[in-house]
């Protein structure tokens, strides 16, 4: 059972999540919202059953453009979401073994555990998905019954990616490397600490240094001692130097996905005639569940 709350909570942020996907590629009319790459497959992880369309071209990109994903930033994202949500980036991480030949993520689901067979999609509105004469094989192996998955023919080039999505140009110029997530984490934020990118980016924090060690010494950045410790921000040398990576509009707040993931992955779970006590009894236990996260480091 899914409150009603939580059914306008969904439904908001899966359009949220089409805009963010637009400026990486989905062929869509309508706004768009560059974020990186990474952010938007934990998006998809958490809400893309409850959209067919959304998650099946979205799939689609993750494997055509896979080398413009981190793998530090990925797996540090991948450890605050909840169970249901896991289960389909091991999905995802599947699928970029077997189409795109990317194995850097197939050790997580090596040992995962079968789940009896159940629909893969969801529906707000507890529609049956049509799953098909035939289901798709992979997607079995880990419990879930859908129509085969085809990898969609209608993507954007990579030059219009680059040109909506600074995450990705940050990488066609610097690589898929520390440099690149250094740099937009300064850009998006303004002022950073080591340790808040690291964090951010799941690199190390000898990584993050050496980076801005080195922006430093070029007169990128400048850093300031705010009692024990340096904060970081870009010089007008490395605002005019990053000028094409700057954005417009602050992407969207991540934890907010991640939150509510643990949200719909208990309340999918409730019986439809659950009293208004045990949901609020639910909510106490998961409000305490995401308190014990760490799922955004703000430490200025």
């Amino acid at each position: 059972m899914l409150p009603e709350i939580y059914k306008i909570q969904v439904t908001d942020y899966i359009e949220e999540l089409w805009s963010v996907w637009r400026s990486l590629g989905i062929y869509s009319e309508g706004v768009v919202l560059p974020m990186a790459p990474e952010e938007a497959i934990i998006g998809l992880c958490i809400l893309g059953r409850y959209d067919q369309r959304l998650f099946d071209e979205a799939l689609s990109l993750i494997i055509q453009y896979s080398r413009f994903i981190s793998k530090n930033r990925l797996l540090s994202l991948v450890k605050k979401i909840d169970e249901d949500s896991k289960i389909v980036f091991h999905i995802v991480a599947a699928f970029l073994e077997k189409m795109s030949n990317d194995t850097r993520f197939t050790a997580l689901f090596k040992h995962f555990n079968k789940l009896n067979e159940k629909s893969f999609f969801r529906s707000l509105q507890n529609r049956v998905f049509f799953t098909g004469k035939k289901e798709d094989h992979l997607f079995l192996q880990f419990g879930f019954k859908r129509n085969i998955f085809t990898k969609s023919d209608k993507l954007r080039n990579l030059k219009f990616v680059s040109d909506n999505n600074q995450w990705v140009k940050a990488k066609l110029v610097f690589g898929n490397t520390v440099r690149a997530d250094t740099v937009m984490e300064l850009i998006c934020n303004k002022k950073c600490t080591a340790p808040t990118i690291a964090f951010n980016t799941g690199y190390t924090q000898k990584s993050i240094w050496n980076v801005l060690t080195d922006f430093e010494s070029a007169g990128l950045v400048t850093g300031k001692k705010h009692f024990n410790r340096i904060i970081y921000c870009l010089s007008n040398a490395g605002e005019k130097q990053f000028s094409q990576f700057r954005i417009k509009k602050k992407p969207p707040d991540i934890s907010r996905w991640i939150k509510s993931g643990y949200y719909l992955s208990a309340f999918i779970k409730l019986p439809q005639n659950a009293s208004d006590l045990l949901i609020r009894s639910e909510e106490k236990r998961i409000d305490k569940v995401i308190s014990d996260l760490r799922i955004v480091k703000e430490d200025l």
